[in-house]
C-alpha cells in the first residue's frame, strides 16, 4: 500500500513539472524559459517578437485545456488521499490527464512549427544552434560530476 501510494504522488509531482512548461504565462516568458528567450534574442527583432506571438496565441489556446487539467490535478489528489484508494479512477483520471497534456504539447509544438516555417534556413539555423547551446549548458549544469556530456540531438 505504502508502494502505491509513494508511486502515484511521484506520478502527481512529476505530472506537475512536466505541465509547468505548457502553463507559462506569456508575460514571464523569460523568468521562466530564459534559455528559449536567449535563444530568440539571436533573431532579428521582428522576427523574434512573430515567434513569442506564435507561442503566445498557443498558450491562450490551451488556457481551457490547462484548467481542465487543473481540474483533473484536483480530482487526482482527491482519489490519492480518499480513505479508500481507487486504483481505476486513479488510473482512468491520469490517461485523461496525460491527454490532455498531449493535446497541449501538440499545440505548443505546432505553434513553434508554423513560427519557423516564416524564418529563412539562416535563421532557423542561429535559432537551432542557440537553443542547441541553451540545452548543452543546461544538461551539463545539472549532470553529475564524472557524467557524460549531453547529446546534440533533440
Amino acid at each position: 500500500m505504502k508502494k502505491r501510494l509513494f508511486t502515484a504522488a511521484a506520478v502527481i509531482a512529476l505530472t506537475y513539472a512536466g505541465a509547468a512548461w505548457a502553463n507559462a504565462d506569456a508575460s514571464a516568458s523569460a523568468e521562466r524559459h530564459p534559455m528559449m528567450e536567449s535563444a530568440l534574442s539571436q533573431l532579428p527583432p521582428q522576427k523574434a517578437e512573430a515567434v513569442k506571438q506564435k507561442l503566445k496565441q498557443a498558450r491562450e489556446q490551451n488556457k481551457p485545456l490547462r484548467d481542465q487539467a487543473r481540474a483533473l490535478h484536483e480530482q487526482l489528489h482527491a482519489v490519492l488521499v480518499a480513505p479508500q484508494f481507487d486504483e481505476s479512477t486513479f488510473i482512468a483520471k491520469k490517461k485523461q490527464l496525460e491527454g490532455l497534456q498531449d493535446q497541449i504539447r501538440a499545440n505548443m509544438t505546432q505553434a513553434f512549427a508554423s513560427a519557423a516555417s516564416q524564418l529563412t534556413q539562416s535563421e532557423r539555423v542561429t535559432l537551432a544552434t542557440a537553443m542547441q547551446k541553451q540545452r548543452h549548458h543546461a544538461h551539463d549544469a545539472a549532470a553529475p560530476q564524472g557524467a557524460p556530456p549531453a547529446s546534440g540531438s533533440y
